[in-house]
């Protein structure tokens, strides 16, 4: 059933992890996948797995007693995965947290404040003071940055913009469907994206995410997986003078 696929992982787990989900066989799983994404964050401080979170792989899942199996719909919100179904997949977000083994960066340095309240994941905006930062991130390399050198006015959170860069088979992308979007930038996303759909380079996750606006619940959205966007991928959004209108 589909909590055992998730306990059986916590003896491969750090004590950490382990500690942050207790066994509860009393518990739904989608209130358990939600508590081990909750914990993720907390302890690794990224929304990388956000990216698994597609319309496809909310297809089933098996839960109740062994003599009483129930196979339904998974329920849980949309941003956290469903560990039981079969179509889970990643491709380009993967890191490995042992190693400084660089893959994608979309979000390069946004600041990132997470709160989860409920079924609610919350991905707070930058807060003024910390905006000068982020200016002198997205000007770095240009004169401007020489001259704000000058002044010694530097990212206090500097990181080296440079590293290796993997790119993963090219066959694990035949699921996904090629776009455009509105302002001409071509790219690849998961199945079932729909025109509409918005692109977000969300901090702590290190590809962009393709987001479902909620008609009913307007400044809300339902999390439809990652996406390749060409010149999005290695934080040159970041580095524009003003985000969102590239030069």
């Amino acid at each position: 059933m589909a909590l055992d696929q998730i306990y059986s992982l916590l003896g491969l787990c750090s004590p950490e992890e382990v500690a942050g989900n207790p066994i509860r066989y009393d518990l739904e799983p989608e209130e358990v996948n939600e508590s081990f994404a909750a914990t993720h964050k907390r302890l690794h401080n990224n929304l990388e797995f956000l990216g698994l979170c597609t319309a496809v792989q909310r297809d089933a899942l098996c839960s109740g007693s062994m003599d009483k199996l129930i196979s339904r719909p998974f329920a849980g919100p949309s941003w956290v995965p469903n560990w039981h179904s079969q179509c889970l997949q990643r491709c380009l977000g993967l890191n490995d947290y042992n190693t400084d083994l660089k893959s994608f960066n979309a979000s390069d340095g946004i600041l990132m404040t997470v709160s989860f309240q409920g079924n609610e994941l919350g991905v707070s905006v930058p807060l003024p003071v910390d905006i000068p930062d982020m200016f002198c991130r997205w000007c770095r390399g240009s004169s401007l940055d020489r001259q704000l050198a000058e002044f010694r006015l530097k990212p206090k959170n500097a990181t080296d913009m440079e590293g290796e860069r993997v790119f993963m088979g090219a066959k694990r992308l035949m699921p996904w469907e090629p776009f455009i979007t509105g302002r001409g930038y071509i790219g690849l996303a998961r199945e079932q994206s729909r025109v509409g759909n918005e692109i977000w380079l969300v901090g702590g996750c290190s590809v962009p995410l393709l987001l479902s606006p909620q008609t009913e619940n307007p400044g809300f959205f339902e999390v439809n997986g990652e996406v390749f966007l060409d010149g999005f991928m290695f934080g040159e959004a970041m580095r524009w003078t003003n985000l969102g209108f590239p030069r």
